[in-house]
């Protein structure tokens, strides 16, 4: 379920990357999420830390091997 996408293709890790939730981010990469998925818009957790500014989310995403390119 950690991959778990609604219907606009949001994952939990999207939604706590966006929100700068640091330690949420780091846990559900610890569980399995996929750092490179991308939602319908073609955007993934990255795009969503950066565009927002969570300098903190941003390490994390890209040691787990998060792009700024959707799979």
């Amino acid at each position: 379920m950690v991959n778990h996408s609604d219907e606009a293709g949001w994952t939990p890790l999207m939604t706590a990357a966006s929100s700068g939730r640091a330690p949420v981010v780091a846990l559900l990469l610890q569980a399995g999420a996929c750092a490179a998925a991308a939602n319908g818009g073609k955007r993934t957790a990255l795009h969503y830390a950066g565009s927002k500014g969570c300098a903190d989310v941003v390490p994390l995403l890209v040691d787990a091997g998060a792009s700024w390119h959707a799979c």
